[in-house]
């Protein structure tokens, strides 16, 4: 599924007192302008700040030009860190062309000997952080199948590597489509959960809990189901019944 998403990263030098002493910030892409951004503590006292947009919307490669798009993020964290930040490396740019998976489980035959693995078998937009954390899971996966010998082994390791990626994938392509632009089929059931997202992302902007359980669903420690429990939903509903202004004011979700 072809996405066109183009990002810029920069490091930067890291002050305790920047972003109120949090470890990160990240801004979803959001209408109209669907830009985003993510900033994220590293060693050294470094930050590593990424800004990207979708399908032709290009981030500026001189320092003035990723100010100003940072600045143009829907909400002001990341430009109030790096504003007067000190740059520890140029500006080095990523383009990522599409989400692509091959399913490998579906073939009646397989070399001995031989694997996929990793982004060979499905890589992921990495705005949302999951290619990692598929490949160590994959990891505990292979380890399983060697524990039952390795006869035979690429059937069930596609089969049960298989069986994990769906989770992800749903995650990232459903995601994507919400861009008007990004072609794709958009079933009743896509259509539901990327409503019902948006209105989560909306009130987990002030609510832990909900911002929480998202990322335990997007990192695979929890079944994307736990986003449907009742108590969940209470919650996400409470946090819509709020003035939209004042959600849109709040602050970027943060680590």
């Amino acid at each position: 599924m072809r996405i066109g998403v183009g990002y810029m990263t920069r490091l930067y030098r890291r002050r305790p007192e920047q972003l109120n002493g949090k470890v990160g910030a990240i801004i979803a892409a959001y209408p109209p302008g669907w830009r985003f951004g993510a900033i994220l503590a590293q060693e050294g006292e470094r930050w590593t700040v990424s800004l990207g947009g979708y399908l032709g919307e290009q981030v500026p490669g001189d320092k003035a030009g990723f100010l100003e798009f940072a600045r143009t993020l829907p909400t002001p964290e990341i430009f109030e860190t790096i504003r007067n930040a000190e740059p520890l490396s140029p500006i080095m740019p990523y383009q990522f062309s599409a989400n692509l998976r091959r399913h490998y489980e579906e073939l009646s035959r397989f070399p001995e000997g031989f694997l996929a693995y990793g982004d060979a078998l499905c890589s992921f937009n990495p705005v949302y952080g999951q290619g990692m954390t598929v490949a160590c899971v994959e990891a505990v996966i292979l380890r399983e199948c060697l524990g039952a010998g390795a006869q035979g082994i690429a059937r069930r390791f596609f089969r049960k590597a298989g069986a994990l990626i769906d989770i992800p994938w749903q995650i990232a392509v459903g995601s994507d489509l919400q861009h008007p632009r990004v072609q794709g089929k958009r079933s009743a059931q896509v259509r539901f959960i990327n409503w019902y997202i948006a209105k989560l992302f909306r009130a987990a902007q002030r609510d832990d809990v909900l911002a929480t359980r998202f990322l335990e669903v997007a990192n695979l420690t929890q079944q994307p189901p736990a986003l449907l429990d009742p108590r969940i939903a209470l919650r996400v509903w409470k946090g819509n019944r709020r003035p939209i202004q004042a959600v849109r004011t709040a602050a970027a979700p943060q680590l």
